[in-house]
């Protein structure tokens, strides 16, 4: 490795073994953090499932070690090629044009910056959740103050691993072998949608008490924003770093993998962890027990943006359409996910749009409006980026 570090001038001002060992690196480190996404997405599966039908825990349960496990996973990979990179650059200085500076120390992809703090984000939330419960109680609620610290930080560093698989296929489709850039693509999808998958268990919750805004006699409900708002950021970020006719229904159907993963090992975990710890399902559970309840409260519309977000680019190009005319046609299309649609309809949706009213409803579409604005650039801005380094 040393004196294939050393070599130079094959390729540009850098040898060509020498920009192959560092894509390898951040292909191996890149979908070694996907590997801890999933693990941690599973583990977050389980928890919940655990919280909904059983209820209150410990702190180190089955579920949480799994958790736990994936967020080393990725805080170790993005830590090791933050290491490795700097070392190299400091040994070839040729390779500084591939890599990010940080804090005037460290040379690295920017995606192994971004995995690596949200590793450290989601430690931290763990850390101080268990605190947290041991002043005030259990909290099981998604959206309580470290719950949010924890699946924004495990978001992040899927968000990471996206951007440094994303590189490696850039670089190898350009320069390098196929087979790599075939690794590379296929990378980002599934980590996409993983990423999906994390921001999807976020936003539901928002249907509730907790994502509404009462002004007088005006309800205000934020679930038309936020989804807006995600979904037009994903596909459109999707479609700027993976430019393929199908990349974003290809996403979403990763993303339905996720659920039927779920929906296989989830309840079986349960089932076998009950004994152990000495504890039996909620009274009224029932059939329940066997459905994955992170899996029927995924939001649904998504599956049917991705589709047109599709059609939407094909015809863009084919037609020459501008971007300004593009982005309006995908506002239209991202528009559908203000609409909460879910496997199992939830009872708080029906009780928010009847005490919102029309003039709540009305109010709470148009903040989605803006969610997809601000999705929209977003997503083209992200796209960007991750096509630079």
């Amino acid at each position: 490795m040393s004196q294939a570090i050393g070599r130079r001038s094959l390729f540009g001002n850098l040898a060509m073994p020498v920009l192959r060992w560092l894509l390898n690196l951040r292909l191996f480190s890149g979908l070694g953090i996907l590997l801890g996404g999933v693990i941690t997405l599973v583990g977050v599966s389980w928890d919940i499932q655990w919280h909904v039908f059983v209820g209150r825990d410990r702190t180190l349960t089955a579920p949480h070690i799994v958790m736990l496990s994936g967020i080393v996973i990725g805080g170790v990979l993005a830590l090791m090629e933050v290491l490795i990179e700097t070392n190299w650059v400091k040994r070839n200085s040729a390779l500084k044009q591939y890599t990010t500076r940080f804090a005037g120390l460290f040379s690295s992809s920017i995606g192994s910056y971004i995995a690596g703090y949200g590793a450290l984000a989601s430690g931290l939330g763990f850390v101080l959740d268990t605190y947290w419960h041991a002043l005030y109680g259990v909290d099981v609620a998604i959206w309580a103050p470290f719950h949010l610290m924890i699946f924004v930080g495990m978001s992040i560093m899927v968000l990471g691993s996206i951007y440094i698989i994303a590189s490696v296929s850039r670089f190898t489709g350009r320069e390098l072998d196929l087979r790599s850039a075939k690794i590379g693509h296929s990378g980002t999808v599934v980590a996409i949608a993983v990423f999906m998958g994390f921001v999807s268990i976020l936003v539901p919750p928002a249907i509730d008490a907790r994502g509404s805004l009462q002004i007088g006699g005006l309800l205000i409900n934020f679930y038309p924003f936020l989804e807006a708002l995600l979904v037009s950021f994903v596909f459109v970020a999707t479609k700027g770093v993976l430019p393929s006719r199908l990349s974003a229904t290809l996403v979403m159907l990763v993303y339905i993998g996720e659920a039927i993963l779920f929906s296989l090992i989830v309840p079986p975990l349960t089932n076998w962890l009950l004994p152990i710890e000495g504890l039996h399902y909620r009274q009224g559970i029932g059939l329940f027990s066997a459905i994955s309840i992170i899996a029927v409260n995924w939001p649904l519309t998504p599956i049917a943006i991705a589709p047109l977000v599709d059609a939407c680019f094909v015809w863009a190009r084919r037609l020459a359409w501008t971007e300004r005319r593009r982005n309006l046609i995908l506002g239209v299309i991202s528009f559908i996910a203000c609409i909460p649609v879910f496997v199992l309809p939830a009872r708080d949706e029906t009780e928010i749009l009847a005490h919102a009213g029309i003039v709540g409803v009305t109010v709470s579409l148009l903040l989605g409006i803006v969610g997809i604005v601000i999705g929209i650039r977003l997503g083209h801005y992200t796209g960007e980026v991750m096509n630079q380094k």
